[in-house]
């Protein structure tokens, strides 16, 4: 069965009209990939949280009653704002509806155990996290389906990784006057988007659920951008 509506109009719009799949009951497919782009403070974050919760909000209220998982590189969720959300969507909610007597805080703080949030600190633990998350799932949360993996952001590690990636170019030998590989030497030489990227592959076809990924937006796409305001980007390293 499909997940459901975010409860954006605009947004459900728009991703029913650019998808593949043409459903009134959902704007998401399973397995869907979203990347939201910008710049600092243009509310990537923001966008995520309302998004995560939609997703463990429960069906009364406007939500598809499912179990979120976050990745938070960047060391900067705040449970009080996305406590905060909840309450305003409930609220919303019963307004609408012309509900009285309805318990706010005990259906957010239900809704807030659908959520996981695992704080990381560099790619290689990110994608130690992701290949140990259906474990997780099978152990944890047992009776919850997973609708969405967010990693907030994926741009976070950009000095560790283009380290990294500088450290597998080929470099000049003086002693042997030759060009060495790196990737002859050493298994850094391995970009370090790639067990993430195989992680997440790997949980979306075995599990299903949306992937939402936020970046940074450090390096415009050319010739991509939909508009002159609404520049498109491309990861911080080439893969």
């Amino acid at each position: 069965a499909p997940f459901g509506l975010t409860s954006f109009l605009e947004l459900d719009d728009h991703l029913r009209e650019t998808s593949n799949h043409h459903s009134i009951l959902s704007s998401f497919a399973r397995g869907d990939v979203i990347e939201i782009q910008g710049g600092p403070a243009s509310g990537k974050t923001h966008l995520l949280y309302h998004l995560v919760s939609v997703c463990i909000l429960p069906t009364a209220y406007g939500g598809w009653n499912k179990a979120a998982i976050l990745y938070d590189t960047d060391q900067g969720f705040d449970v009080r704002r996305l406590q905060q959300i909840l309450i305003t969507r409930v609220s919303t909610h019963m307004l609408r509806a012309h509900q009285e007597g309805v318990d706010t805080a005990s259906i957010v703080s239900g809704a807030m155990r659908n959520l996981r949030v695992f704080p990381v600190e560099s790619a290689s633990q990110l994608s130690a996290s992701l290949q140990e998350l259906p474990a997780y799932h099978g152990e944890e949360l047992t009776t919850s389906e997973i609708a969405i993996l967010a990693i907030d952001s994926l741009s976070a590690f950009y000095w560790e990784d283009r380290f990294a990636m500088e450290s597998t170019r080929p470099r000049y030998s003086w002693s042997t006057r030759a060009f060495i590989d790196p990737n002859d030497l050493t298994e850094r030489a391995r970009h370090p988007l790639h067990a993430i990227l195989v992680a997440i592959q790997a949980m979306r076809l075995s599990h299903g659920p949306i992937i939402v990924l936020t970046n940074w937006g450090l390096q415009p796409a050319p010739g991509h951008s939909t508009s002159p305001t609404t520049p498109l980007y491309r990861q911080h390293l080439p893969f």
